[in-house]
């Protein structure tokens, strides 16, 4: 090996040994990441499917620009601050723990040490910076009370908050100093209705990005990123994590959508015509069960109810959907009961008849 190879071997070496101890300084920021790293806003949203566009590590990387007074892309308020990370359990807030420390351990106060069974601490994790800027972390099922004292200058919600009215207690805390509240999550394991509101109203900023091959290559670069073991996030990488992830949860794991949307057929199987078809116009022949079933919500078109027919005289029972109500506008329980006996009487049924 030539002198010249043989530095530029050890210049490589140095290079990937110090982006493994300085991480934040090395990342390629992917389109979503950057646009939401840039955005001033002070209630902003990075939205994406689950483990693929590093929404946790940009979310992160702006709390620790907060916190260190120097933000790369926008004015922050002048150190020390304090913020709050917010999660789901322990268990995820220790991932999130290790996250931070992955990303910037090298930043924090001298002495400050992470384990992976206890974190920063067990009982109340900090992560402390040399000029008095704090990150604790909350776990979303500490009672409102827990939160309600305290004055601070940000609040970051790793997955969606447990519920709207914590979301609100934690926002008020960040209000007399004029603060930020970052959230990053896909919308699955917990209602997300009302952040989906909040976003269409202009509460809350929202960056989203799909899972597509644009988004998987960093700003000014033309190839996508790779993952740990060196295979390329390219477009054979997506297809086979679609096509690895069940049908109707595609739009919300993958792509970060705000709801499932069924498009097409639910089930592989399922047949329309033919033998064995589930869409039929064969009515049930025999003794069967009538049965009403609602689905009563507060929203415009949440108000569902179901008539079916129930054949238990095999072993694998057989249901009919025989006809529904589904109200399209805000309804009263006047109306939604009106409806029911409207279906009932098409059907040339009466309430009596009915067995459930």
């Amino acid at each position: 090996m030539s002198i010249a190879l043989a530095q530029a071997a050890y210049a490589a070496r140095g290079l990937a040994d110090d982006a493994r101890a300085r991480p934040l300084e090395h990342i390629r920021w992917l389109p979503n990441q950057d646009r939401f790293l840039r955005s001033p806003a002070k209630r902003k949203l990075i939205r994406q499917g689950n483990q693929w566009g590093g929404k946790t590590w940009a979310a992160l990387a702006d709390v620790h620009y907060r916190c260190v007074g120097r933000h790369p892309y926008i004015n922050v308020p002048k150190p020390p601050v304090e913020w709050w990370v917010m999660c789901a359990s322990w268990q995820q807030s220790l991932a999130i723990q290790g996250k931070l420390w992955e990303l910037v351990g090298h930043h924090l106060a001298p002495g400050t040490r992470f384990d992976p069974k206890n974190g920063f601490h067990a009982n109340v994790p900090v992560a402390p910076y040399p000029n008095g800027s704090i990150v604790r972390f909350k776990t979303a099922r500490q009672h409102g009370l827990d939160l309600s004292s305290a004055t601070i200058d940000g609040a970051l919600w790793d997955e969606p908050p447990r519920s709207r009215r914590l979301y609100e207690e934690v926002q008020k805390r960040t209000q007399k100093r004029n603060g930020t509240v970052l959230l990053s999550l896909t919308p699955v394991n917990a209602p997300c209705d009302w952040i989906k509101e909040l976003a269409e109203a202009g509460s809350l900023t929202d960056f989203h990005a799909r899972m597509l091959i644009e988004n998987m290559i960093p700003v000014g670069y033309s190839t996508p990123i790779t993952l740990r073991d060196g295979t390329p996030q390219d477009q054979a990488w997506i297809d086979t994590i679609v096509a690895e992830t069940w049908d109707p949860e595609v739009p919300v794991v993958c792509h970060g959508e705000w709801e499932v949307r069924i498009e097409g057929r639910v089930f592989s199987a399922f047949r329309s015509s033919g033998d064995g078809a589930h869409v039929t116009t064969e009515r049930p022949r025999g003794e069967v069960e009538l049965v009403l079933g609602f689905d009563h919500g507060t929203r415009v078109g949440k108000q569902v109810a179901i008539l079916s027919a129930v054949d238990t005289s095999s072993t694998h029972d057989r249901i009919w959907v025989l006809d529904e109500v589904v109200q399209p506008d805000n309804t009263t329980t006047d109306d939604d009961a009106l409806a029911v006996l409207e279906m009932l009487r098409r059907n040339r049924l009466k309430w009596p008849q009915l067995d459930r």
